[in-house]
């Protein structure tokens, strides 16, 4: 508990910024098979009410992250990407992030993102 005071201490002091308030910090446990592996989160905060506060805006951050890789693994098959070279995997993320957009933005049938994609990919019309 004394180091993460002393690091909250100087972080509050290499940042100083009227708006930052609190330094929090979250353990995330894990268990893939029988093997639990933690992970250490730590955030600067512009308010200091509860930790209950902090606590939920950490779930619901996770929970946007926990669907948005879901629509990327089912719509475009992401966990599947061999792209390994050099700068290939980012660029494919940001190429899948707009069309992900563009296909969330296309509101003319009522259909799922996936259908939408493979409709896109059918159509034979060219701009």
């Amino acid at each position: 508990m004394t180091l993460f005071c002393h690091a909250q201490h100087l972080v509050l002091q290499i940042y100083q910024k009227d708006y930052l308030l609190t330094f929090a910090g979250l353990a995330i446990f894990q268990k893939i098979a029988s093997e639990i592996s933690t992970e250490y989160r730590f955030y600067l905060l512009s308010f200091s009410d509860s930790a209950k506060r902090f606590a939920q805006a950490a779930r619901n951050h996770c929970q946007v992250e926990i669907n948005l890789h879901w629509s990327f693994d089912v719509c475009f098959h992401e966990d599947l990407s061999r792209a390994r070279r050099g700068h290939s995997a980012e660029n494919l993320s940001v190429i899948r992030r707009i069309a992900l957009d563009l296909l969330k933005k296309e509101n003319s049938k009522k259909i799922g993102i996936a259908t939408k994609r493979k409709k896109a990919g059918w159509d034979i019309i060219i701009c």
